[in-house]
C-alpha cells in the first residue's frame, strides 16, 4: 500500500507564501534595469553613433551620459581615424564638458596629417 505524504507542519505552511513572494520579488528586481541603463548597454553593444545621438537626446540627465562619452572617445582612440573623431563631434551634445577636448584632438590630428610628408 502506498504511504501518504505528510503535509508540512502549520508553522512551515505559514512561511511558504512569504518565502515565495520574496523569491519572486528578488527575481524581478534582478531582471529589472532602468530604461537609460538598457539604452546605454544597447549603444555600447552596437557601437552605433545613431543610437548614441538618440540616447543623448532622450536621456539628457542620465548618469550613463559621461560613461557613454568615455566609451565613444575610447572607440576613436582604438580605431585611430579622423573620421571617427568627426562622427563623435557630430554626435556629442555641444554643451558636454568633453566636447571641446574631442574637437581639439580632431584638429590636432588634422594638423599632424597635413604636416606629415607623403
Amino acid at each position: 500500500m502506498a504511504r501518504r505524504r505528510r503535509s508540512p507542519s502549520p508553522g512551515v505552511r505559514r512561511w511558504i507564501p512569504l518565502l515565495s513572494l520574496l523569491v519572486v520579488a528578488a527575481a524581478t528586481a534582478a531582471c529589472w534595469r532602468p530604461a537609460d541603463e538598457r539604452a546605454y548597454q544597447d549603444v555600447v553593444t552596437s557601437m552605433s553613433m545613431v543610437k548614441a545621438r538618440a540616447f543623448f537626446e532622450q536621456y539628457p540627465k542620465s548618469a550613463y551620459r559621461d560613461r557613454l562619452v568615455e566609451d565613444m572617445i575610447g572607440w576613436c582612440r582604438h580605431e585611430d581615424t579622423g573620421t571617427c573623431y568627426q562622427i563623435v563631434i557630430e554626435t556629442l551634445p555641444k554643451g558636454h564638458p568633453r566636447y571641446q577636448e574631442v574637437v581639439d584632438a580632431y584638429e590636432k590630428r588634422l594638423a599632424d596629417k597635413r604636416r606629415k610628408p607623403r
